[in-house]
């Protein structure tokens, strides 16, 4: 059997411009997904799951908890998707993990049982090859413009977590992952990647300038 996971890691990073260097992980959120594909049973068969360091007290043991739930996933194989985890979320997972457990277990499991679908390593061919304006936010009001059903709130900005963090305001926290998770699977779901795709490729012209005529300016 073969389960979908839908991927979202929160961090806190003291100053700007430090990723990975000071980088701690103070949330991973994820959904796992049984579900066939139809828009008829989008809300049916599949279940998230946020783990927080102020549930967990300690990053470590979030950490652990995580990996602890990966391995004892009902199925064979596992394919993790989202938004820009091939260049983040997982290699901080990864280095994260290395410091907790053996390398040669981690390699087992992430590189023999785990495959990975990264949207935004999907649409760069369609954005000229550049990351400009390719978040998940202008990715998700892209497919919205465009028609696609059961449209997911407009997204926020990952800016403020560290602020959120520093105040404690949690809640605040675990809505942005939350909200984040739910449009990471409608993106999949609903195949919006593809209708963006196929819009592009109609219009022959870059994502973000597509995004700019449709009035997307973030």
């Amino acid at each position: 059997m073969m389960v979908r996971i839908y991927l979202g890691v929160e961090t806190y990073r003291p100053k700007d411009g430090n990723s990975f260097l000071e980088e701690r992980i103070i949330a991973i959120g994820f959904t796992e997904d049984k579900s066939p594909y139809s828009e008829r049973i989008f809300d049916r068969y599949y279940k998230t799951q946020l783990l927080t360091e102020w549930e967990e007290k300690s990053e470590k043991q979030l950490i652990l908890k995580f990996y602890e739930i990966m391995q004892n996933l009902d199925a064979r194989y596992v394919v993790i998707m989202g938004h820009n985890i091939l260049r983040f979320d997982l290699p901080l997972l990864i280095q994260k993990l290395s410091e907790f457990k053996k390398v040669e277990i981690l390699n087992r499991f992430w590189h023999h049982q785990v495959y990975v679908i990264d949207f935004l390593q999907q649409l760069l061919p369609y954005n000229d090859f550049r990351f400009y304006k390719l978040s998940l936010a202008n990715v998700v009001e892209l497919a919205k413009k465009i028609g696609t059903s059961y449209a997911p709130e407009t997204l926020e900005s990952g800016k403020k977590i560290r602020e959120y963090y520093e105040n404690k305001e949690y809640g605040k926290i675990e809505q942005h992952l939350s909200r984040n998770l739910t449009a990471t699977r409608w993106l999949y779901q609903m195949l919006a990647i593809k209708k963006i795709i196929g819009y592009s490729t109609k219009k022959e012209k870059p994502l973000f300038q597509t995004m700019k005529d449709l009035g997307i300016t973030n």
